[in-house]
């Protein structure tokens, strides 16, 4: 997976900011195997798990396949 650009939303009246970023896979195949390795790694577990001793660190988790327009400059 190749990361490509992170992004917090602006937000008002005290709700807390969405994380959105957009990763890099060959394929949807890939990118599903690279989660997989990613939830079981045991630093990704170490630290997941300190972080969410008082709270989970995430609500909901969404996921978008897309794939970039001929005009897009990222290809």
């Amino acid at each position: 997976m190749t990361n490509i650009a992170y992004w917090t939303t602006i937000e008002k009246d005290g709700v807390q900011p969405k994380l959105i970023y957009i990763l890099a896979h060959q394929s949807e195949a890939s990118a599903k195997a690279s989660f997989d390795a990613f939830r079981v790694d045991p630093e990704w577990v170490k630290v997941k798990t300190e972080s969410e001793k008082e709270a989970k660190i995430t609500e909901k988790v969404e996921t978008f396949y897309m794939k970039p327009l001929e005009f897009s400059k990222i290809k």
